[in-house]
């Protein structure tokens, strides 16, 4: 919220005011944002817009304070709120007031570098006021780069930060620093690393993570800055930070859509994959043709159908990759064909979008004399 000045605003009485902000929403929802005082109701894009509210504060009333925005619908983004009486400047710093178009994507390169590593976030950096950021100190927290249930496993090897360029991937020096009391890994501590960016340009870095290793002992951030990375800048400004999706080397999903297979495989560096059916039992293997439809990515191919005598359960679509170096991996995803039953235990949380548990949709309950014991049973009904 870089425009709204500390105190606050009071609306006065008979005096006309414009609130503006900029907005999106999320990929996939239907947020709508509502500000108050006006009533003004806009439905939100996936794009960052300007949204702008005039208000005259009705003269028969007093003073009030500020304004406030609401989002429904889903999760939203909302930066850059502002409010000024109508006909005065808009109090922007000069991270927005530039113009943040027609930066120079430098060495835009998404080459997968690190194979070792199944995971990795993009965070994108871009330098608008047209000033050259020298060491600059890039600051990211825990909770914005990784998942909460991540941090008991995370350590600092099994983290790179990788600055790609078109000769390959350069790791960056980069420290986990403490903010709190806790003195282990908690959503609050920084990711911090060093970067230099030219004026005017847009850069992506990638923060790789390896697979986590849940038998080692808990990591304990350091409460100060490592001295290779506490180094002064001249830069008077702020880069934009901008963190991405996370994204997996080999992903894999499958589903039945209205009698229909629909099949996507992905991968950073395969060089080819295949893929079968296997049954809720093990004893049924279907070969599913793959098409290659664009770099890393292959579809089911047109105008295959499973077999009419398929038989109805959670099966798996096992996915064999082939990498440059003839290495083969393998990844799997379970996919409901008709009605289907699948079993948890009794501690386990369990969410409406979670895939269902490949095999057979049986269980044997068990307990002693005069006690219970719970379970939860999903279902997937056909239509």
């Amino acid at each position: 919220m870089h425009s709204i000045r500390a105190g606050g605003i009071q609306m006065q009485p008979g005096t006309t005011y414009l609130i503006r902000l900029w907005a999106r929403k999320l990929p996939g929802t239907s947020a709508v944002l509502t500000t108050e005082p006006g009533g003004e109701r806009f439905e939100l894009t996936e794009q960052w817009e300007k949204y702008i509210t005039r208000y005259e504060h009705p003269a028969s009333e007093s003073s009030t304070m500020g304004m406030y925005f609401a989002v429904q619908g889903g999760p939203a983004d909302v930066d850059d709120v502002s409010i000024v009486e109508d006909g005065n400047a808009e109090p922007l710093t000069p991270e927005l007031v530039a113009n943040w178009q027609d930066l120079a994507d430098v060495d835009a390169v998404n080459t997968w570098t690190e194979p070792q590593c199944a995971w990795r976030i993009p965070v994108t950096l871009q330098e608008v006021v047209g000033q050259d950021a020298v060491n600059y100190p890039v600051s990211v927290s825990a909770r914005t780069v990784f998942r909460t249930y991540e941090l008991d496993f995370l350590r600092p090897e099994k983290i790179k930060v990788v600055v790609p360029s078109t000769a390959g991937g350069q790791s960056v020096p980069f420290a986990i620093v403490g903010t709190d009391r806790n003195p282990y890994f908690s959503q609050d501590d920084q990711l911090l690393f060093l970067v230099n960016r030219p004026a005017r340009s847009r850069k992506t870095v990638y923060i790789y993570l390896r697979d986590f290793d849940r038998e080692q002992g808990l990591f304990i951030p350091t409460d100060q800055i490592p001295e290779a990375l506490n180094v002064a800048s001249d830069y008077p400004h702020r880069l934009a930070v901008d963190v991405g999706r996370r994204e997996p080397r080999f992903s894999v999903s499958a589903r039945m859509a209205e009698g229909h297979l629909e099949v996507t495989i992905r991968s950073w560096t395969a060089a080819s994959a295949t893929a079968e059916l296997i049954s809720p039992n093990g004893a049924r293997r279907l070969s599913v043709p793959l098409s290659l439809r664009a770099a890393g990515e292959w579809r089911m191919a047109e105008g295959y159908r499973p077999p009419p005598d398929i038989s109805p359960g959670i099966w798996k679509l096992h996915v064999t990759y082939v990498d440059g170096t003839a290495a083969a991996v393998t990844r799997s995803a379970a996919l409901v064909i008709g009605n289907a039953l699948w079993c948890g235990n009794n501690s386990e949380r369990i969410y409406q979008d979670d895939p269902p548990r490949y095999g057979k949709g049986e269980a044997n309950l068990a307990a002693a004399g005069n006690q219970w014991e719970s379970f939860q049973i999903e279902a997937s009904i056909a239509g």
